[in-house]
C-alpha cells in the first residue's frame, strides 16, 4: 500500500483544450508497474489520499514508484 502522503496518478496527460472524444488520451507508458497508479484501485475512497492526473512529467518518469518486486525497468522501451 502506497503512503497517503504520496500523490496517486491516473496516468494521463490533462488537455488544455477540449478533446476529442474519440481519441484516447496519452497514457504513461509505465502505469502497469508504477505503485502511485496501481494503488488508485486498492486504497479506501476516503480523502486520505489525492490524485492527479499526471504526477511525472510527459515523456519522464522522475516521480516513479515502482511495485513492490519490480526492479523497476519494466516500460523503458
Amino acid at each position: 500500500m502506497i503512503p497517503a502522503d504520496k500523490i496517486l496518478c491516473l496516468a494521463h496527460e490533462h488537455d488544455r483544450a477540449p478533446r476529442n472524444p474519440r481519441v484516447p488520451p496519452n497514457f504513461c507508458d509505465r502505469l502497469a508497474t508504477c505503485a502511485r497508479h496501481q494503488a488508485i484501485s486498492r486504497v479506501p475512497f476516503d480523502g486520505t489520499h489525492t490524485a492527479m492526473t499526471r504526477v511525472c512529467q510527459p515523456g519522464k518518469h522522475d516521480a516513479y514508484i515502482p511495485l513492490e518486486g519490480n526492479d523497476g525497468e519494466c516500460g523503458n522501451q
